[in-house]
């Protein structure tokens, strides 16, 4: 096979992906990654500051319920976007955001704009790594994609130094990944779905409260048909605003503390226990409601009040699990 860059090949493994839309600011480190996107139709949308197109990434992630990719220059680009990327991190949002750097080769000898990207925004991102070598750019993209999308969605990094961007290699020494990621939902477990039913069957004034699980799972038809099983009120919020059309009898805007005041069950569906539900004192709950918890991550089942049931899962699949 002939040559190819490390422009086309980012751009063919977008392409891949089904990226439709860029958002960036023009940036001479990252000048070759617009060349390979323009090859293959992929939209460029260019900004006059880093931070909006990376909340413009994020935003599209937020509309589409696809990963928005964001693309920056090396170090005060990288930089001036870190708020896009946070906000991504705490939604959580599918994004990826790739950034420049100088070159590897001039990796310490005060290469322009050198900046140890990767680690810098670690702790702000599902995956951060550094592409090092041309012939790997279709791999190191399927590693973001993936991490960006699996589980609990969040931000991805890829930094790509100039000498990787403007490099070439054989296209017969590269890897496009294929069936890399499954769509297969996460259940939740049997026994705790069993306690669930078992609390729902005993309560006589049920309420939902639902967040942005339900976005990110395309679980509105689920939702929906809970609310209608067990009659009760369900109030949204984050995400999971839009789930229920607002013509629906069951859908409270209102009197959200009444319900949680005047429930003896109440399910957490994407809801972590924190500043919107008064980090669970007892004020809010005086009726000591059970408690079901719906979450995608783990780690905010039970955060600031005890729960009856805390189940982890897909919320499309444990909410079908509940309504057998």
């Amino acid at each position: 096979m002939a040559e190819i860059s490390g422009g086309l090949l980012f751009a063919k493994a977008l392409k891949q992906e089904g990226v439709e839309y860029v958002f960036t600011l023009n940036g001479g480190h990252i000048y070759n990654l617009y060349e390979g996107c323009a090859a293959q139709g992929i939209k460029i949308i260019d900004f006059r500051h880093e931070q909006v197109a990376a909340h413009a990434a994020e935003g599209w992630a937020k509309v589409t319920g696809k990963p928005g990719v964001a693309i920056v220059t090396a170090g005060p680009g990288v930089t001036d976007a870190v708020t896009g990327v946070a906000n991504a991190f705490q939604a959580p949002s599918p994004m990826i955001m790739v950034g420049g750097n100088a070159g590897i080769f001039d990796h310490l000898r005060g290469g322009l704009q050198d900046f140890d990207s990767a680690t810098f925004l670690k702790p702000i991102t599902k995956f951060s790594e550094q592409v090092k070598r041309v012939e790997r750019i279709p791999e190191y993209v399927a590693n973001a994609f993936r991490s960006a999308t699996s589980g609990v969605p969040g931000p991805a990094y890829l930094e790509i130094p100039i000498d990787i961007v403007n490099g070439v290699t054989d296209e017969d020494n590269v890897r496009y990944p294929q069936r890399y990621r499954t769509e297969a939902r996460a259940y939740g477990d049997p026994d705790y779905i069993q306690r669930a039913a078992d609390i729902l069957k005993n309560a006589e004034r049920p309420m939902v409260l639902a967040g942005s699980d339900v976005w990110w799972c395309d679980a509105a038809e689920e939702l929906r048909g809970l609310i209608e099983r067990i009659d009760a009120p369900v109030f949204l919020n984050a995400m999971g605003r839009g789930s229920i059309h607002s013509g629906h009898p069951n859908l409270g805007s209102l009197g959200r503390r009444y319900g949680l005041v005047k429930s003896d069950a109440v399910i957490l569906i994407g809801t972590p226990i924190d500043f919107r539900l008064s980090y669970g004192e007892a004020r809010l709950f005086p009726q000591d409601p059970k408690l079901i918890e719906i979450m995608m991550d783990p780690n905010k089942i039970g955060l600031n009040r005890d729960v009856d049931a805390g189940i982890v899962g897909d919320t499309k699949a444990v909410l079908s699990q509940l309504m057998e």
